[in-house]
């Protein structure tokens, strides 16, 4: 979640708390969020001919297909044509917001009093959406994604049928909830992301990014 969209709640709770009267009560904001897990993944397109190998194979796939002989651009595209998509990448996701600094960009908009007052009650992962910006997925067979999270792994998949087309979407199992989290005051932003790709070399390249949708429940106290 980016500092405008954190700027955008804390108005949120401005506008709430000065419609509402002070009852004792807190008041609940809920919102939804989108950010982007993973950038510019690439999967390029199976070379339509020999002297394509070297142009159009990148580096980070050839270290996928070790057994491939890539000093051999024929043999090469020959193997490539009967060899499926695995496609893996691990990385650490450091774009979740910690409490702090939800509440330093509350004391910018409240008073001093009310941002210490913030809570995270909920922050709910409801999906994990790929989407294509170039091609499609319609030679993707399945897609993991893992988060991992304070050591708990959170698998997101889904088995692709044949017209999946520009985006895919993925829930996790179990349920995932980040708030406890985000209020730890250890919690530096960061959790681990694991993707892995199965299926076959597409006709056309694809290019895609992965996004984090978020439902989040923030909670003033009044008193």
């Amino acid at each position: 979640m980016k500092m405008a969209s954190l700027r955008t709640v804390i108005m949120g709770l401005l506008v709430t708390i000065t419609a509402l009267s002070l009852t004792g009560c807190g008041i609940p904001v809920s919102l939804s969020q989108s950010v982007d897990l993973v950038k510019d993944v690439e999967i390029p397109a199976l070379p339509e001919t020999v002297e394509l190998v070297d142009v159009e194979i990148p580096q980070e796939v050839r270290d996928m297909y070790p057994d491939v002989n890539w000093d051999d651009p024929e043999s090469a595209l020959a193997e490539l044509s009967d060899t499926g998509l695995e496609y893996q990448r691990e990385e650490e996701f450091c774009d979740l917001p910690d409490l702090q600094k939800i509440r330093d960009e509350a004391a910018t908009r409240l008073p001093e009093f009310l941002a210490k007052r913030i809570e995270v009650r909920e922050v709910i992962v409801k999906s994990i959406r790929f989407v294509a910006n170039t091609g499609d997925f319609n030679s993707i067979l399945n897609i993991e994604d893992t988060l991992t999270v304070d050591g708990q792994q959170y698998l997101f998949t889904i088995f692709s049928s044949t017209e999946s087309g520009m985006v895919l979407t993925l829930t996790p199992n179990p349920a995932l909830d980040l708030a406890d989290v985000i209020n730890n005051p250890d919690f530096n932003g960061c959790i681990q992301n694991s993707l892995k790709i199965t299926g076959t070399l597409p006709d056309t390249e694809i290019l895609f990014k992965a996004v984090l949708d978020l439902d989040i429940t923030l909670y003033l106290r009044i008193l």
